[in-house]
């Protein structure tokens, strides 16, 4: 037993050094080139020959392993086109130049950069030569300290430092069209001008160590607008990255994958961002990446984003998690299933949107892992924004936040404390009550703690508020629908609400801009709307934050305008363009609220003059269908004609009635107009304008048959949908 136990070990060390020698072999230089100022000298005891050197330059141009070492402060190493097998080992090498990379892996090259020692790379190039030919000339202006032309592939190994400076030309290490750019391991502290890892094909990091610092973006794929052969994908799978860039953190114009590794960001754009897809860990996984990003614009953004699993603490000037792309019918997506998540943003926590080029809304799907969410101190935005449907099946989602943009789930059980400005996207909670609306006050401040306990005490949640709030939703399996939760704040009862199931309404979304398939997304209704009724001005703000240059903050109508614009209830007849007084027609008020509704599916309505296919046929057909319009007569509804606002009441009236509220209770009208009152509207008018919808101009005239400009359906909307 002894014997044969012996031999095996025997056989296994065998098997052991033969590996390590195979390995030693893998980095062992055929060929070392030491660089000098006066030029190069060379070892090659095997009389390699594939190289050529003239001067303080070196080209390669056969497959073999080559050691460079040395200093040189105006040299390169070229790898000539298409040559394959190629290592270069650089062994505390300090090499600059200023009429080309110091290290230029020519077009359908395959190249393995290995890292012995610390070394030190300048690009010294001009920024003024850019306008020169990029060829396979040793003059070209390359503008990186490495470039990996098309068709190339390099890949960075080894256990040594490389210290890539670009801060005074433009890039640290670039690939061209198809080219592939790979870090195995090593250290690599990459400065640039520009962007400090960048491809336009495809950047993959398997592990390492990168310290990046870019005037533009850290790493990033993106091909130019002519190129049809990359793919523009960043994949990263381990290694350590500490980027502080001012552009995009990490940025690709296709995908991005993040499956592992640690991060540490500073951003003045996004942190992680791709056009179509970007995944952040492995569906089903127990481990991922961790991701702590200090400062951005956006956390984590793609067309579409999944968080499988992995953890990132996330601090954003403006959304945390943002579902958002150009790409025209794309299907936007925010998909948690694992993971630990906390995102404290100053816009939206996770925004699922849609815009005039996707004509589509945006979906959140919650079925696993833990997220904390705080949205902005301010009801412009919020915890959670969708504008399709938000799924909760299973995991655990607490979203902080201010009440007046304020959503909650259309599907999943969950409980919500205090304001909810948009119950379900299917309707205005906080106007039209039920779970999605006020539960009573709450005031979080700054440093808050809070708690969440079931009905028997027990606590199922706490966490600490980060920044004022108004509204607690909370998502988890251990909620039951119909039961009754308690929120605290800082060890006191600040409300108690049942726990309720979405309805399964899709999203509210906003009106497209002309040319997108829709009229404006708004309309306002009522010749001669003045300010309060008492005619004073309302109280304005100094600063105009809104987009328009048309709207002023010493308009009457500013505040009105601000609200519907931050509720997505109106936007612009284009991005700077109100037009306030412009006047509403009849689809164009239907829309509004068709909008609000979520845009449910409809069969075609019965009037004549409403088009299949018209931007308003939907909203037309689901107004009739619920009793929200009538038409002139059976066949006639006259979409274009101008709103009267009479009509406008009416057509409020009916459909405050079709969510549920009481519309019965009325005066009698004490205009001076009111006469003039059409008898069909005459209840409508009553119910507006006792309930304050309606309030008449400085001469105490209702003016039924006037018609409704944009702002002052602005001021209706705003205060039907915030009334108590």
């Amino acid at each position: 037993m002894t014997k044969r136990l012996t031999m095996i070990l025997a056989a296994l060390t065998l098997v052991i050094g033969m590996f390590t020698m195979s390995a030693a072999a893998a980095t062992t230089a055929d060929v070392t080139f030491t660089f000098t100022d006066q030029g190069i000298t060379v070892s090659d005891p095997n009389d390699h020959g594939g190289y050529k050197i003239e001067g303080t330059r070196l080209t390669i141009n056969a497959a073999g392993a080559y050691s460079v070492t040395g200093s040189c402060s105006e040299g390169s190493v070229t790898v000539k086109k298409e040559t394959t097998g190629v290592t270069l080992i650089l062994d505390d090498l300090t090499l600059s130049s200023s009429s080309g990379a110091p290290i230029c892996c020519n077009k359908s090259t395959e190249v393995t950069l290995t890292l012995s020692g610390t070394s030190t790379l300048t690009d010294g190039e001009d920024p003024a030569d850019e306008d020169s030919a990029d060829a396979d000339v040793a003059d070209a202006f390359d503008g990186a300290v490495i470039k990996v032309k098309s068709g190339a592939s390099l890949t960075i190994t080894g256990d040594g430092t490389l210290n890539a400076d670009g801060s005074n030309c433009k890039n640290g290490i670039k690939g061209g069209a198809a080219a592939t750019i790979t870090v195995q391991s090593g250290t690599l502290n990459i400065t640039a001008a520009n962007n400090g890892l960048a491809c336009d094909n495809e950047v993959i990091v398997n592990g390492g160590t990168l310290n990046i610092t870019a005037g533009n973006d850290g790493i990033k794929a993106e091909p130019d607008e002519d190129d049809a052969e990359s793919k523009g994908n960043v994949t990263i799978s381990g290694g350590e990255l500490t980027i502080n860039a001012e552009g995009d953190g990490i940025q690709a114009s296709a995908d991005l994958t993040v499956t592992g590794g640690a991060f540490t960001m500073n951003c003045g754009d996004d942190a992680l961002t791709a056009e179509l897809v970007t995944t952040i860990g492995t569906e089903g996984s127990s481990s991922g990446p961790e991701i702590t990003v200090l400062s951005c614009e956006e956390g984590i953004e793609g067309g579409k984003v999944y968080l499988h699993s992995g953890s990132a603490a996330i601090t954003a000037r403006d959304d945390g998690v943002n579902a958002a792309n150009d790409v025209a019918y794309y299907q936007m997506l925010i998909s948690i299933t694992g993971g630990k998540w906390y995102i404290n943003a100053e816009g939206d926590g996770l925004d699922a949107g849609g815009n005039a080029t996707n004509n589509s809304g945006g979906d959140i799907l919650i079925s696993g892992g833990e997220t904390q969410v705080f949205g902005a101190a301010n009801d412009g935005n919020s915890a959670l924004d969708f504008d399709g449907a938000m799924t909760y099946s299973g995991g655990t989602l607490l979203a902080v936040g201010m009440g007046g943009m304020g959503q909650t789930p259309t599907n999943g059980t969950y409980v919500v404390f205090g304001q909810s400005g948009m119950g379900g996207r299917g309707g205005f909670g906080g106007f039209f009550g039920g779970s999605a609306g006020n539960t009573g006050s709450v005031s979080i401040q700054k440093g808050s703690a809070i708690s969440i306990l079931d009905e028997s005490g027990n606590t199922l949640y706490t966490a600490t508020g980060v920044k004022n709030a108004n509204q607690v939703i909370f998502m988890s399996d251990q909620l039951t629908s119909g039961s009754t939760y308690t929120l605290q704040v800082n060890g006191s009862d600040a409300a108690t609400a049942a726990a309720s199931a979405g309805n399964g309404q899709s999203g509210m979304q906003p009106g497209g801009n002309p040319g997108q398939g829709m009229t404006p997304p708004t309309g306002e209704p009522g010749q001669g709307m003045t300010p309060p009724a008492d005619g004073q001005q309302p109280q304005q703000p100094e600063t105009n934050v809104l987009p328009f240059t048309d709207v002023k903050t010493t308009d009457w109508y500013y505040n009105a305008v601000l609200y519907a614009y931050q509720n997505g209830v109106m936007q612009g007849m284009d991005s700077a363009t109100f037009s306030p007084d412009t006047n509403l027609t009849r689809a164009q008020m239907v829309q509004i609220l068709y909008n609000i509704e979520g845009k449910p599916a409809v069969a075609a309505s019965g009037f004549l003059d409403v088009k299949s296919g018209s931007w308003y046929a939907d909203a037309v057909a689901w107004a009739q269908a619920n009793g929200i319009v009538t038409g002139y007569d059976a066949f006639t509804f006259g979409p274009d004609d101008t709103l009267t606002r009479a009509q406008a009441a009416t057509i409020l009236m009916r459909y405050a009635a079709y969510k549920g509220m009481d519309v019965k209770a009325s005066a009698a009208l004490t205009f001076t107009d009111a006469a003039n009152v059409p008898d069909w509207a005459s209840d409508a008018m009553e119910w507006c304008a006792s309930s304050g919808l309606l309030q008449g101009d400085d001469n105490h005239n209702l003016l039924p048959n006037g018609t409704a400009t944009r702002a002052q359906i602005a001021t209706i909307m705003q205060r039907f949908l915030t009334a108590a």
